[in-house]
C-alpha cells in the first residue's frame, strides 16, 4: 500500500509582486512561534513557473523588503488579536 503524506504548507503567505512570503507556525509545549521564508516567482524559457530563492538586486529586493514587513505585520496583528490567518487565505484566493 502506497503511503501519502501531507506536505506541510504555510499558515498563510504573502504575495507583493513577484515574491512570496511564507508564514509558518510551529507549535510546541512553549507556545505557538512563526518564521518566514521567501521565494521568488518566474516563468521559464518554456512558461512554466518555477520557484527562485534567490532574489534581484534593486527591485526584487525592494520587493522582498515590502513583503517582509507585510508578513511581520501580519504575524503581529494575529498575535495581539487584531485580524486572523483567513484574512490572508481569502487574499491571496482572490489574487489567484
Amino acid at each position: 500500500m502506497k503511503r501519502t503524506e501531507t506536505k506541510p504548507r504555510p499558515i498563510a503567505v504573502i504575495a507583493v509582486g513577484k515574491i512570496r512570503a511564507n508564514i509558518w507556525q510551529t507549535v510546541n509545549e512553549r507556545g505557538a512561534f512563526h518564521s518566514i521564508t521567501f521565494e521568488r516567482r518566474y516563468r521559464d524559457k518554456d512558461g512554466r513557473w518555477q520557484v527562485a530563492r534567490s532574489f534581484k538586486a534593486g527591485t526584487d529586493v525592494r520587493t522582498l523588503i515590502e513583503a517582509a514587513a507585510r508578513a511581520n505585520d501580519k504575524i503581529i496583528n494575529v498575535t495581539m488579536g487584531v485580524e486572523s490567518w483567513e484574512t490572508s487565505r481569502a487574499a491571496n484566493a482572490a489574487m489567484s
